[in-house]
């Protein structure tokens, strides 16, 4: 170490680029830091950490980023950014990259530091290494590590007591020795990637054994606990290494913790038992420390009190929640999870400690963070993600957490896991802070200021410098003292491993704690202490139902691999889902204890009342009896009353006959004198105005008024005359004294008012007229003298007026008045008599009230007794009534206690489905239940019911009828999934491809105010956060395997307290939280892959349509339509039966509540009564009722079950369907759809009489409609796939197809080991893997003998197979018979795989008919008939095919040709396609958006648009057409919604034939003036392209590179024909064939030899002959030829005749050319219907062995493959022969060498990494996928190209290198092999090279001329006088006939033919090929294209043509190869 400073110091000093290099933990960064520290003052230094992620870009802006501008330049450039440093070193200047001028950089020298290459590392280039002085640092041996660690830690001890002393070297050295042995057997496989340890692990072991402070009391010394290793591996570690597991852990506690009166720390990690282990049986136990109060330095102790510690942190869990900001944390705190805080707040405390947390989502690391940091006194920081977060927010972030850490110095913890990764640059950033603690260019050069001036002045107190350089440097060292970083990665996946290696400093500078699944003991601990208050019955209940909680955990993630292995989806289980259960239990306990038990209660509470009323009724009896006696005896005494009562009454009412009488006439005489008095008083009436005006004229006088009359002493004569009259009236003297003394009367006034009138006699009336006679006495006249005598006169004249009225009536006065003295006697005399009537009547009454008494007492009696005995009669009726309710009640009773008994076990199966089954389809749901958790329960003893069925446990029936009414379907499945949407505790996530969850859930909630909302919406955030407040429910649909960061609040239910108020986070906001809101999210996604994260806040439920519930649906939808009467009456009677159950259930819940809430006796309770008796006749009705209703429903269920047969078909056709998602992503069908579809069918199939006929029919009918309907959407290759799979899966179900045998049809038989097998018989036309697949088809029943046949009868069989149609020709022998479709089928699978095809096709058309394998033409008008405005209509694109020219021809016949408006998608094109379709909406436009798919962002906002069709009420004349190519990105919705059509071009000549002359008009045809030779060179043209066209089907014998030929060519072509025929009257065939072969079509062409085929068939076709022959043949086959001239119809009607089917002879190939493509789409075939097949269990468990398996075959691999050549040795041996050839030889031998060393080195680097010895890289991950698939590794194929296997390529390998071996030991070969050359044309080359030297000739001069030689190798003794023999060549496309040596017609199935030794002769001035010879080209490997950096051609080889011309072997794409794709 000491050397190596001094040595990197020198080189330093002399400005000399230094790299230090060596493994990780050997010091090379404590060397280079002190280098750094020892710079010169003027020296500075910036410190740069290399990833994966690092650019050329990042590297020149960091380091820009620290220097100053001084020049600049005038160039530009681009390399990575090793390249970028050593353009600097050799130059001094790099380019700036927006300038595009040289940048020169001055005064840089680059200290560097890396470890070696491998395990993981790339190689470092020599270029960039020697730029650098290399400084090699080895590893520390043992005793140097002693040495340092040993005197760091004896310098500890030396503080401690003396025999803790002593102890340092022991220590050191056990230390030392694990360490050894941790990295030498626990090494970094692929699994286990993170499995580094260096010694930076043993530093931190003895940091740990070195705390602050050991309380001396203790004596505790601190063991060697590995902190770093153990958390590190996982739970099942060997045994040889458990004892890592029981080191103490020691944790420092804070200052807070202090202060708790125990003040414990936080314990280590314990051994892990099984859960029969008890926990007293632990040996080791954690630490702690108990001081009172808190110090400075608080002690480092062992823990004792796990009980006080867990105290301690649920005490901090409380605090941390009442934090502000901080929500409530529910966590367990069971051992795992105290460990894990223990390690968490254990490397907090540590200097610069970081902690990398390595677990699934859910397993509690951010949590358990949060509190471990709440714990150590830290701040957490964690960011915070939205949707639109990039790059430039998580920078704004990281500003914040620096400036928190190291501005405001405030010890920070930032918290960051894989969720918010949102680019792998976050971790680029992250790694940063972990290695130097700076983020390169953070803070821009404007912020650095403001940054240095927070911390100047503590830099200033540390003594830290003022320099920027120094500032800087103070405020790093503060973040990196004050900033921990936690991160939380999830080992799921590859991206752990991956991050792992490219971020080395997550696994170097942090400390790993691995939260592993928790073991058995672990979950057991969890279960235990949280059922601890429950009551179960008994200990041994308690302690199985926590077995069962460990056993339901683990079954379900063993039954999540098997679910991957069979459908390959994927489930996470993780704690959360744990601690869900075990809550979910305790709290579905208490709710069904408490349902069952009130339900209970209120039975017994009525059988109690009933009792209470028979004991009544008894009672009651006996009393009524007593009653009747007293009633008679009462009745008796009335009757004898009455007898007394009757005479009194006679004697009174005489008497009162007697005084009515009297009264009568008494009576008569009082109406007379009333008369008289009434006349009288009439008369006197007359008066009485006159008598009122006086006296108002009175009551106006006052005293004033009389003190002024007195004062008169001579009053005025009026007034004088007016008191004389009144003193006459009053009979006073008439004087004016007397008038003065009557004024001073104070009465006077009085006196006037109270005068008695009737005493005005007639003399003083006389008196009085004297005076009013005078005419002055008027009132009028008085008035106006005196106001005073005016009243007087008034009354004057009123008492004369009343006087003379008095005396009128005074005789009738008399009278009256003796009148009525009359009548007062008789009324006197009437009285008494009245009073004698009234004594009489008295008795009477007396009498009277006597019997009345006496009737009510009786009436009263009366009533007691009817009283009585109406309660016995209502007694009676509730006895007898509540009779057959006691009944069913004590039943009831005793099944709700049978309940509650089973509780317990029925309570912990639907926790544990609730909590983990949503996410299986059905059948793994059963197993889970009926296979694993229920017979567990009963094995335990635990008691449960003996039929447990989730969905009866917690469904009310009543809401379950509500959700199908909502649409939900009824089946089990549906209903399962219907529980845990409504009441599981988490959010639901549904799995909803065919949209019924989304249906139902738009139903259910509809009503509520539903906001139905997706991911895409711009406010869907302010949506939700308004639904949060306001409380409604939210439908989150079609939702991706990624969730909006946004939402995780939400979906985590992360509630914040503050006082009474519940908020929410929602983004930077909180929110009040309304508890009513609710939240379902739907995704469309069949089979989606969601993370552990994302799966423990949700729900995950499957709603996948399943096969018994969609032939459920579809059975009430035939029966609806086909008989509607049994479907009317069907829902009248579940109507009818609801409502009668419902009626039921309502009365008894009436009467129990009556009886529950009545008070008194039962018999008084006449509402009671009333309601029993109303409720037993309702009872009675309605359970008739239900007896009729369920009798009829089992009629009607049979009816229906009649057309079960309809509903079983259509099911598993839309199955059918929706399987072909698997095929192509495009491949999307909706079940709404299908169901129109269905009822499309049974509308439009044929009627029948019989039922069986109208079934049959339908079926029938609507497999066709399926088939028409999917067909129109599928490519040509997918057709025939589709027809055999409906076909298959009809006669399936009618158990027409034996599963064995068409599961081998698809997969064949594979051997696996030859030794043992049946020895083939005919080798010769058998292949092994024909005989591999016949030998296994000799396994099933039907073909046992089959290989003893082939034994037998070989020739037979070679007949059969060498037939053209094997499939249709009869099989030999028995064979024949007894052999079914099927079974033929396989027969051909196995021999002639080419006819397959051939053969399903007649399958079908055998089975269900002959239209199943002729897909209907697509027809657009149509299509259009069958669409909607609301229904969007898909092209699915494939090349060469534009639909928009057929779209505008439609619009133009529907006449709508002006608004068809299109628009191609691309960049900036969103708007106008949103406009158009706006337009669209409104005008009913027709809108195309062609190529959806190069505008895949913008697609969600189109599939939005989509939705919102329907509530926008489109024109009706609007259509929405789509066209894409396949994408999986393309909306699932559309695609279900809309019509699919594919686009394609037609298949075959005859159809490409017609399709060319349909577009031909009648006017073009007849535009040329010479049409006899236009029509026949039109037909030419035609056949022309159609052949093109056709001819890429056959791979590389059609064309090597397959064009895209299009109408244009064709169209430009017959442009050209016309003008040149009608320019010229000789026809010019040269310019014909040159402007279409040449220049037309072969513009498009980019290959020489593709061009030729062209040329070769316009040869042919464009000929004299063409237009002189009659029917001129185009092709060997009599039935293509040029038709005579005549018109444009005669011409399309020759083309109909053509075939449907092409044979290879028609484009001029052999019958053999198609075998290979046939092969091929035989095998697509085969494989694409085994993936629609489903999987079994065992398919998917042969991954166990994969490491074994590529370990084997890389050994083999090192022990097959050389050591490389010895180059040198060979060099030198050849020196005296300096030829070409040789050099040749070299440079191969140079390049094998590379290759052999790659192989050999990638094979030792690959065992090692299996082995965890070095870390796989991405080259190693690469190399061992490709050898697990048996595969060559694609950097092995950079030598030389080939498309071998794995074997056959290592067999080639070796085969080329024992040539160059042969030919470097030993002289020039006598043949070479050609195919053994890297470079075959760098060999040729030297052949000519070599010629020309020995002739003296130039080398462009020379060519080869070609020998074939038909001797066998064996027989050439040695190489020949001039050129090479080459052997090893294939020919393809030809056979070779030996004798004649020249090509000719290959054997029939013979594809490849060995070609004979050929001479390569070099020749001067080679004149042109002779006639007869064919220049065939010869290519390196089948793909004749080669690459651009290796074509395949080289080198045309001149054969004889035979008989045939050398164009016909152009056509046929014959070839010579050198290499084949077999093992040839």
């Amino acid at each position: 170490m000491v050397r190596m400073k001094y040595v990197g110091a020198a080189l330093v000093r002399v400005l000399q680029n230094t790299l230090v290099v060596g493994n990780v933990g050997v010091g090379k960064t404590m060397i280079i830091q002190s280098l750094l520290d020892g710079l010169p003052a003027d020296r500075s230094h910036m410190v740069i950490n290399f990833s994966a992620q690092t650019s050329s870009n990042s590297l020149q802006d960091t380091i820009e980023g620290k220097l100053e501008k001084r020049t600049k330049g005038s160039a530009f450039g681009f390399i990575p950014p090793l390249e970028l440093l050593k353009l600097w070193v050799d130059n001094g200047f790099w380019y700036d990259r927006l300038k595009c001028e040289v940048k020169h950089v001055k005064d840089m020298q680059l200290l560097a530091a890396m470890a070696p290459p491998g395990g993981g590392r790339n190689r470092f280039s020599q270029r960039v290494q020697a730029c650098f002085s290399t400084l090699n640092i080895t590893a520390p041996n043992d005793q140097q590590l002693k040495r340092i660690f040993g005197t760091i830690l004896n310098a500890k001890l030396s503080e401690l007591d003396e025999e803790v002393r002593p102890l340092g070297d022991p220590i050191t050295s056990a230390t030392i020795a694990v360490y050894r042995a941790v990295s030498r057997e626990l090494l970094p496989t692929p699994s286990k990637s993170h499995y580094l340890f260096n010694t930076r692990d043993m530093a931190k072991i003895v940091a740990g054994m070195r705390p602050r402070h050991i309380s001396p009391v203790s004596n505790a010394l601190p063991l060697p606990r590995p902190s770093t290793l153990p958390p590190s591996l996982p739970p099942s570690l060997p045994p040889c290494w458990s004892f890592l597991t029981s080191f103490p852990l020691f944790l420092h506690p804070s200052k807070r913790n202090t202060t708790h009166a125990r003040g414990c720390c936080l314990p280590s990690r314990t051994p892990s038992f099984p859960v029969t282990c008890a926990a007293s049986q632990r040996v080791h136990r954690p630490f702690a420390s108990a001081h009172p109060q808190a110090t400075e330095t608080p002690p480092y102790e062992p823990v004792r009190d796990l009980a006080a510690l867990k105290e301690l942190l649920a005490e901090k869990l409380d605090d941390y929640a009442l934090e502000p900001g901080n929500g409530q944390m529910d966590l367990v705190l069971f051992q795992d999870a105290l460990q894990h805080i223990c390690r968490i707040h254990r490397v907090l405390t540590q200097p610069r400690g970081n902690a990398l947390l390595v677990g699934v989502g859910g397993s509690g690391r951010k949590s358990l963070s949060r509190l471990a940091t709440y714990v150590a006194d830290l701040r957490c920081f964690s960011i915070e993600i939205t949707k639109a977060y990039r790059l430039a927010e998580f920078r704004e972030d990281m500003k914040g957490l620096y400036r928190q850490a190291g501005c405001a110095n405030k010890p920070t913890v930032f918290l960051f896991d894989e969720t918010q990764i949102v680019f792998e640059t976050f971790l680029e950033d992250v790694n940063n802070i972990l290695t130097s603690g700076e983020i390169p260019n953070l803070f821009p050069k404007d912020e650095i200021g403001a940054l240095l001036d927070d911390v100047r002045g503590a830099a200033k107190l540390a003594g830290a410098g003022e320099t920027q350089e120094q500032l800087y440097s103070f405020f790093l060292e503060r973040v990196r003292t004050n900033l921990h970083v936690i991160l939380c990665l999830s080992p799921v996946g590859d991206t752990f491993r991956e991050r792992t290696r490219m971020f080395p400093g997550l696994v170097n500078c942090t400390t790993i704690d691995w939260f592993a699944e928790w073991p058995a003991d672990a979950l057991f601990e969890v279960a235990s202490k949280q059922l601890a208050a429950e009551d179960l019955g008994s200990p041994e209940v308690k302690t199985n139902v926590c077995k069962v909680f460990v056993t339901a955990h683990q079954s379900v993630e063993s039954t999540s691999a098997k679910m991957w292995a069979q459908l390959k989806r994927r489930n996470y289980v993780t704690p959360t889902n744990y601690l869900e259960t075990v809550r979910g239990y305790k709290v579905l306990l208490k709710l069904k204890r408490e349902e069952l038990g009130d339900k209970a209660n209120k039975l017994k509470i009525g059988l109690q009342k009933l009792d209470e009323t028979s004991v009544q009724v008894a009672a009651m009896k006996k009393v009524a009896e007593e009653k009747k006696g007293v009633v008679a005896h009462a009745k008796t005494d009335c009757e004898e009353l009455l007898v007394e009562i009757v005479q009194d009454k006679r004697v009174a009412d005489e008497q009162e006959k007697q005084v009515n009488a009297e009264a009568q006439k008494i009576s008569k005489d009082a109406e007379e004198a009333n008369a008289i008095a009434v006349q009288v008083q009439s008369e006197l009436d007359k008066a009485i105005p006159a008598l009122t005006a006086a006296e108002e004229a009175l009551d106006v006088l006052t005293k004033k008024d009389m003190a002024e009359l007195k004062a008169y002493a001579k009053p005025p004569t009026l007034v004088e005359v007016t008191l004389s009259a009144v003193m006459t009236v009053l009979r006073r003297p008439a004087t004016w004294e007397e008038s003065k003394k009557q004024l001073g009367d104070a009465n006077f006034m009085m006196k006037l008012k109270e005068f008695d009138k009737d005493k005005l006699d007639d003399g003083l009336l006389k008196k009085i007229a004297k005076i009013t006679v005078n005419p002055d006495f008027q009132p009028e006249i008085v008035g106006k003298v005196s106001g005073a005598a005016l009243g007087m006169c008034l009354w004057v004249r009123a008492m004369e007026t009343y006087g003379v009225v008095a005396k009128d009536v005074g005789p009738k006065r008399a009278k009256m008045n003796a009148a009525l003295d009359n009548l007062a006697k008789k009324q006197v005399a009437l009285a008494s008599a009245q009073e004698q009537l009234a004594a009489v009547l008295a008795k009477v009454q007396a009498l009277k009230g006597k019997y009345d008494d006496s009737t009510c007492r009786k009436k009263a009696l009366e009533d007691e007794l009817s009283d009585l005995e109406g309660k016995l009669e209502r007694a009676e009726k509730l006895v007898q009534g509540l009779a057959g309710e006691r009944v069913r009640w004590e039943g009831s009773i005793s099944t709700y206690e049978q309940q509650l008994s089973c509780l317990a076990g029925d309570a912990i199966v639907a926790a544990a489905f609730m909590s983990y089954a949503g996410p299986f389809p059905s059948e793994f749901r059963d197993e889970l239940v009926r296979q694993t958790w229920l017979p567990q329960v009963k094995a335990l003893g635990i008691p449960a019911s003996e039929h447990f069925d989730f969905a009866a446990f917690l469904a009310d029936p009543k809401n379950v009828r509500d959700w199908n009414i909502q649409g939900l379907p009824s089946d089990s499945f549906s209903t399962e999934n219907g529980v845990m949407v409504t009441q599981g505790s988490r959010w639901p996530l549904m799995i909803d491809p065919q949209g019924q969850a989304n249906k139902w859930v738009k139903s259910m909630e509809g009503g509520n105010g539903l906001r139905v909302l997706n991911l895409s919406m711009p406010d869907m955030a302010r949506a939700i956060e308004n639904a949060i407040q306001l409380g409604q429910p939210v439908l989150l649909q079609d939702v991706g395997e990624e969730i909006d960061p946004v939402l995780e609040p939400v979906l985590a239910k992360s509630f914040i307290r503050r006082g009474n108020q519940t908020l929410i986070k929602l983004g930077d906001k909180e929110v009040d939280y309304n508890f009513d809101f609710k939240l379902y999210l739907t995704t469309k996604l069949p089979n989606p892959h969601y993370t552990p994260e994302i799966s423990t806040k949700v729900a995950i439920v499957n709603f996948a349509v399943k096969e018994q519930g969609l032939e459920a649906q579809l059975l009430s939808t035939v029966v609806k339509h086909e008989r509607p009467d049994l479907d009317r009456q069907k829902n009248d009677l579940v109507v009818k039966v609801a409502a009668g159950k419902r009626t039921q259930s309502e009365l008894e819940d009436r009467i129990l509540q009556l009886l529950s809430s009545a008070t008194g006796s039962l018999l008084d309770n006449t509402a009671l009564i009333n309601t029993l008796d109303a409720s037993k006749a309702t009872w009675e009705e309605v359970g008739v009722s239900l007896q009729v209703a369920e009798e009829t429903a089992r009629k009607i269920e049979a009816a229906s079950q009649q057309y079960r047969p309809c509903s079983v078909r259509a099911a598993i056709l839309f199955f059918v369907l929706n399987d072909l998602s698997v095929v192509d992503p495009m491949y999307q069908f909706s079940l709404d759809a299908y169901i129109d579809l269905f009822l499309i069918s049974i509308r439009n199939s044929p009627k029948a009489e019989a039922l069986s006929g109208r079934i049959k029919s339908l079926n029938e009918y609507h497999t066709y409609a399926v088939y028409k309907y999917t067909s129109r959407g599928l490519f040509e290759r997918h057709k025939l796939l589709l027809s055999l799979q409906m076909c298959v899966r009809v006669l399936q179900i009618a158990n027409q197809v034996n599963t064995e045998e068409w599961q081998f049809f698809l997969k064949g038989g594979a051997v696996l080991d030859r030794f043992g097998q049946t020895p083939n018989p005919s080798p010769s036309w058998i292949s092994d893997e024909a005989w591999d697949n016949i030998t296994e088809m000799n396994h099933l029943p039907h073909f046992k003998g089959i290989t003893g046949a082939f034994a037998q009868n070989p020739g037979e069989w070679e007949n059969w197979f060498r037939n053209k149609e094997p499939e249709a020709a009869e099989l030999p022998a028995e064979w024949e018979s007894k052999s079914n479709e099927l079974q033929r089928m396989m027969l051909v699978r196995c021999l002639r795989p080419d006819r397959v095809i051939f053969a399903a096709t007649s399958f079908v058309a055998n089975s269900i008919g002959r239209k199943f394998v002729e897909p209907p033409v697509l027809d657009l008008a149509e299509t259009y008939l069958d669409s909607s405005p609301l229904t969007p209509l898909v092209f699915v694109l494939s090349a060469g095919v534009d639909p928009t020219d057929s779209l505008r021809k439609l619009a133009a016949e529907k006449g709508i040709a002006h608004k068809f408006f299109s628009v191609a998608l691309g960049q900036g094109q969103a708007p106008i396609a949103t406009r158009l379709i706006e337009d669209g909406l409104r005008e009913g436009n027709w809108v195309f958006l062609a190529n959806c798919h190069l505008m895949t962002s913008w697609l969600p906002t189109l599939d939005a648009m989509v939705e919102g069709f329907q509530g926008r009420s489109p024109h009706q004349g609007f259509r929405l057409w789509l066209s894409s190519s396949p994408s999986p990105l393309f909306p699932i919705a559309i695609l279900q919604r809309g019509i699919k059509m594919t686009t394609e071009p037609p298949k075959g000549l005859r159809a490409n034939l017609l399709r060319m002359y349909n577009t031909i008009t009648e006017e073009s045809y007849a535009q040329c003036r010479t049409q006899a030779k236009y029509q026949k060179l039109l037909f030419a043209l035609s056949y022309f392209h159609s052949v093109l066209l056709e001819r890429r089907k056959f791979r590389t014998l059609g064309l090597n590179i397959p064009y895209d030929f299009n109408d244009t060519d064709f169209s430009v072509s017959d442009d050209l024909l016309k003008s040149y025929l009608d320019s010229y009257e000789a026809t010019p065939w040269d310019a014909l064939k040159y402007l279409i072969a040449e220049a037309n079509y072969g513009g498009r062409v980019t290959d020489e030899l593709d061009r030729r085929v062209l040329s070769s068939y316009l040869n042919r076709f464009y000929c004299e002959e063409a237009l002189s022959v009659p029917g001129y043949p185009l092709s060997p086959l009599p039935t293509y030829f040029i038709p005579e001239g005549g018109s444009l119809q005669s011409v399309k009607d020759y083309i109909i005749t053509l075939p449907q089917g092409d044979r290879p002879e028609a484009f001029g190939q052999h019958p053999n050319a198609e075998i290979s493509y046939l092969i091929e789409d035989s095998r697509v075939l085969l494989d694409s219907l085994l993936s629609l097949q489903p999987r079994s269990a065992g398919e998917g468990g042969a991954v166990a062995k994969r490491e074994e398996l590529v370990m084997g075959i890389a050994t083999d691999l090192l022990d097959q493959v050389p050591q490389p050549l010895n180059l040198e040795e060979v060099m030198r041996g050849k020196a005296d022969d300096p030829s070409a050839l040789h050099v040749v030889l070299f440079q191969e031998i140079e390049r094998y060498n590379l290759l052999l060393d790659s192989v050999r080195t990638s094979c030792t680097e690959l065992r090692r990494g299996i082995k965890g010895l070095v870390v796989m890289s991405a080259d190693l991950d690469s190399v061992f996928d490709a050898l697990h698939g048996a595969k060559v590794p694609a950097a092995w194929l950079k030598t030389y190209p080939s498309l071998k296997p794995l074997g056959p390529w290592t067999r080639d390998l070796l085969a080329r290198v024992e040539q160059l071996s042969t030919w470097a030991a030993d002289t020039y070969p006598r043949l070479y092999w050609l195919s053994g050359f890297t470079y075959p044309t760098a060999f040729l080359t030297a052949v000519l090279q070599t010629s020309a030297r020995r002739g003296g000739v130039p080398i462009d001069t020379l060519s080869f001329d070609f020998s074939v030689v038909g001797a066998p190798e064996e027989e050439i003794a040695g190489p020949p006088r001039e050129g090479v023999y080459i052997k090893g060549m294939y020919l393809e496309g030809a056979g070779w006939d030996r004798e004649a040596g020249c090509l000719c017609e290959p054997n029939p199935m013979q594809l490849i033919v060995s070609m004979p030794i050929v001479l390569f002769r070099p020749v001067e001035n080679k004149k042109k090929s002779a006639r007869g010879v064919y220049a065939c080209p010869l290519y390196s490997y089948p793909v004749r294209t080669g690459t651009r950096e290796r074509p395949s051609f080289q080198i045309h080889v001149e054969l004889k043509a035979g008989a045939a011309d050398p164009d016909h072997w152009v056509m046929r794409g014959t070839a010579l190869l050198l290499s084949l794709s077999t093992g040839a």
